[in-house]
């Protein structure tokens, strides 16, 4: 499972191609969750045996909040309900069974989407043939563009949704901000801060591949990259364990830091790649959330 979900951050903000078809985003990461979906969903599974309903086909139509990495974790790493840590044999094979069901699910979706990468008729082969693709772009710039907002979309839910959220804010102006740990992400399997890294590593590696093309200085390359480490030294900076050390009150001040990193990171790679890369933005996936 961690193997997994880690190499699920390195890929998660890509949101263009193959992944934005058939909700296969959502199913694998339905996250953040609103009024406890995954929760709310798991426990309806399980509290209703039924063989047929993890018939792949069948799962593969059941609400997103069920079939990915968000509640695999809630099996593996909660044991708080009757049904996270059950005792009859009954139980425990339908448990089982639903793990099961989940992973087969995820590694069908994953083949999936490198085959449609892969395939003669998906994007990339498609782009290197000089055509276009209604479903997913509908020019060279359009092409570029995509990813390119995906990217800096990504940066942005690594500071708002999985640093600043937990953090929470104050009530009033002077107070202390009033913690939510629980909008961690991953916090039961204990990965918020390595999937925090992987994101960032992935930015990194993504940037670098933009500048292979791009018009951008040796000035602006340093920057960025000054950039880059600042913001690997305050993301190394953080509790292995995020939620205790929220919790705790220990948290916060690295999390500032890394925050501030991050936005300055952000701001330094919108600034030098659309405009070396000839690209404007386009909308991104929290436009109007």
């Amino acid at each position: 499972y961690k193997n997994a979900a880690g190499m699920w951050a390195r890929v998660e903000f890509i949101r263009f191609g193959p992944v934005s078809f058939l909700l296969r985003h959502e199913r694998v990461n339905h996250w953040p969750e609103r009024r406890n979906a995954v929760g709310r969903a798991l426990t309806s599974l399980m509290a209703n045996p039924d063989g047929d309903a993890l018939a792949p086909k069948q799962f593969s139509r059941a609400s997103v909040a069920v079939q990915g990495l968000p509640a695999l974790e809630r099996l593996l790493f909660t044991q708080e309900d009757k049904w996270q840590n059950p005792t009859d044999e009954a139980a425990i094979a339908w448990r089982c069974a639903v793990g099961q069901a989940i992973a087969t699910n995820l590694a069908t979706i994953s083949r999936e989407i490198v085959e449609g990468w892969k395939g003669a008729e998906g994007p990339l082969e498609q782009a290197r043939a000089g055509k276009t693709m209604g479903l997913y772009y509908t020019d060279a710039s359009d092409l570029g563009r995509r990813p390119l907002t995906d990217q800096l979309t990504g940066f942005q839910i690594m500071g708002d949704i999985k640093l600043a959220a937990p953090r929470g804010v104050a009530l009033e102006e002077g107070q202390e901000p009033v913690v939510k740990s629980s909008k961690l992400e991953a916090w039961r399997s204990g990965l918020s801060k390595a999937n925090l890294l992987a994101n960032l590593y992935a930015m990194k590696g993504m940037t670098h591949a933009w500048g292979v093309t791009s018009t951008w200085s040796d000035a602006q390359r340093a920057n960025v990259e000054t950039a880059f480490q600042k913001a690997d030294a305050s993301f190394s900076a953080l509790p292995t364990d995020m939620k205790a050390g929220l919790e705790d009150g220990t948290a916060q001040v690295s999390i500032e830091q890394a925050l501030m990193d991050l936005r300055l990171l952000r701001t330094q790679v919108a600034d030098v790649l659309p405009p070396s890369l000839d690209l404007t933005l386009g909308f991104n996936a929290l436009d109007g959330d």
